[in-house]
């Protein structure tokens, strides 16, 4: 009995020192000791608040019995061990890892135990954060995953990848990495990432991969890394995520794009460009920008000298493309002239649309159209337009004044002859004649100037008639004796015109150069073929056209440095041009002297 007691105290010394809690249950169903681990297990500081209380109010009814029935009745000299749950010192149940040990000569048992309730619980969450997650990659059809062991087979997959691979649910063997991945370029790079997250724990990096399954060639974004638990890989994680569709929209986007491209290279006078907003560069510009500007792409996709004028327009149109850039209107488009590699002018209309990234400016998409021949028709028909308001004034004005000159001239009729023998008389009467004749012929200018346009036209060869017009020069006055000459092609050069307008118009020009030339025989009339255009081009000697003067202001009415004139021939020349479908343009001679005019019409075809 004393050796007994001896070896319970014994036992006491060595349990109150361990981790574990310890627990002596006596034969008369008392707690005989309690270690303060043990005691802590039931929310209690010391193990002696537990001792003498019976054991059996340590847990819940069913665990002592049981413990009754397995570990005093059945035990013998066997050690028990298992899961019991216990009750707190509050009633709260807990689960525990134990082991029941019988104590020599019956004495009672002793019992080790340790709180595994927090563990338990967390293997839960963790179970039910595994049919969660499991549940929740089986509703993703697009992404395949895939666990792999040590050995190279497969452990689980979603429903995706058993779609995409063609693996049978519930199959008796597990397929291995090589059934699977048949391709073997592929499958070599999966092994050798597979290794890698074995090994060093690293996974790889994305790749895009082509796999052909059932439902035809599919392209996949692959993924391999470890499944890493408490510092170890449990297992291998492919992860394939479908992008089939991604891959195809980029693809029909690219083919868009290069379709887009091609079609606006093949536009004549179009070119597109892509600007980066904060920084001004061109980012893209389409081939067609040297057939509009002479320059490639690469001149201004990097540093170079603006290729802008000085043109008022320019101002406005830095404007506009500054409000765009800075602030993401949506102006509409606007005009510009620059100037061509090869020093032509040439006016291009611009379209553009910021594309904002995250609310600021990102990128310019822009649209440059060669308006150059638009823009001199626009000019033209505005010109065409005043010249036709200045016309219908001109016509009535005539009309209202040519009674009172028939009146003035039958006046002046009567009284040169009634007073025939008078001198002085008939030198005021001489004046008041040359004065009424300019004046008639002012009359007779405005009315050709205001005539209207539906004037009868017909097929008519344009050298005969620009030999007749320089024949005919001479005899008229102020330039009897006149000496033109003329050189035409042996082909005719038929043009849909009213000759005798036409007529008009050359004599106009032809009547401005003699008068501007130092000598009669300095007018030259050249008659030839440019394109689809015939061309009359009349050049004298003379002191040329004033330095800034505009083609506007130029053939404007009653615009003339002469005083014998009232400045209505060459706006009547220019306006018999426009009705043709032609045009007139005036340069100096280069080089000099002199000014070359160029009465252009289109010829029949």
């Amino acid at each position: 009995m004393e050796n007994n007691t001896r070896e319970l105290s014994v036992l006491r010394l060595v349990a109150e020192a361990a981790v574990d809690g310890v627990a002596i249950f006596g034969r008369d169903e008392l707690i005989a000791f309690a270690n303060t681990a043990f005691a802590r297990m039931y929310g209690l500081a010391y193990g002696s608040q537990l001792t003498g209380r019976l054991w059996a109010s340590l847990f819940e009814p069913e665990w002592a019995r049981y413990i009754q029935a397995t570990c005093f009745d059945e035990a013998g000299e066997h050690t028990w061990s298992g899961h019991l749950v216990g009750l707190r010192e509050d009633g709260a149940p807990f689960e525990m890892e134990a082991s029941c040990t019988p104590l020599p000569s019956g004495l009672g048992l002793i019992l080790i135990a340790r709180d595994v309730s927090e563990k338990v619980r967390s293997e839960m969450e963790l179970r039910e954060a595994r049919a969660l997650f499991k549940a929740i990659i089986d509703q993703m059809p697009r992404v395949a995953i895939m666990g792999f062991g040590r050995d190279g087979r497969m452990v689980h997959c979603n429903a995706a990848a058993r779609d995409l691979y063609g693996i049978a649910q519930g199959a008796a063997n597990a397929p291995s990495m090589s059934e699977i991945l048949k391709d073997g370029e592929r499958l070599a790079r999966v092994e050798s990432a597979a290794r890698l997250a074995w090994e060093s724990g690293q996974g790889s990096q994305p790749e895009t991969c082509r796999h052909v399954s059932e439902e035809g060639p599919k392209w996949l974004l692959s993924t391999v890394f470890p499944a890493v638990v408490q510092g170890g890989a449990t297992e291998v994680l492919v992860v394939d995520v479908d992008i089939t569709r991604e891959v195809q929209s980029s693809e029909a986007l690219r083919r868009n794009e290069a379709r887009m491209r091609f079609i606006l290279d093949q536009l004549p006078g179009v070119y597109f460009y892509v600007q980066d907003a904060p920084s001004g560069r061109w980012t893209y510009i389409s081939k067609s920008v040297e057939a509009v500007t002479g320059y490639p792409p690469e001149f201004f996709q990097g540093p170079h000298e603006p290729i802008s004028t000085d043109h008022p327009m320019n101002a406005e149109a830095e404007r506009v493309a500054a409000k765009i850039q800075s602030e993401g209107v949506e102006a509409g488009p606007y005009r510009c002239e620059i100037l061509r590699r090869d020093g032509a002018r040439r006016v291009l209309e611009v379209f553009e649309k910021p594309v904002r990234d995250g609310g600021v400016v990102g990128e310019i998409f822009g649209l440059a159209i060669d308006i150059t021949e638009r823009a001199k028709m626009e000019e033209q028909l505005s010109a065409f337009q005043r010249r036709e308001m200045m016309g219908n004034l001109s016509r009535g004005f005539a009309r209202q004044i040519s009674s009172p000159m028939i009146a003035i001239f039958g006046t002046l009729d009567a009284l040169q002859n009634k007073l025939h023998g008078d001198r002085d008389v008939s030198a005021f009467l001489h004046v008041l004649r040359q004065q009424g004749q300019r004046l008639a012929k002012l009359m007779n200018d405005l009315v050709l100037l205001g005539e209207a346009e539906n004037a009868p036209r017909g097929p008519s060869d344009l050298i005969p008639l620009a030999h007749e017009v320089v024949a005919s020069i001479a005899i008229f006055p102020g330039h009897e004796g006149a000496l033109v000459r003329i050189e035409a092609p042996n082909e005719p050069l038929v043009a849909l015109i009213s000759p005798a307008r036409v007529r008009q118009a050359l004599y106009q020009i032809l009547d401005n150069a003699l008068f501007f030339s130092p000598e009669p025989d300095t007018v030259k009339v050249v008659l030839c073929k440019e394109g689809d255009d015939a061309v009359f081009e009349i050049s004298d000697k003379g002191p040329g056209l004033p330095e800034n003067e505009s083609a506007s202001h130029l053939f404007a009415p009653f615009v003339t440095t002469r005083e014998d004139a009232p400045g209505l021939g060459l706006a009547l020349a220019e306006r018999i041009a426009l009705e043709h479908g032609g045009r007139i343009e005036a340069r100096n001679n280069a080089p000099g002297p002199g000014a070359t005019f160029r009465l252009i019409l289109p010829l029949v075809h």
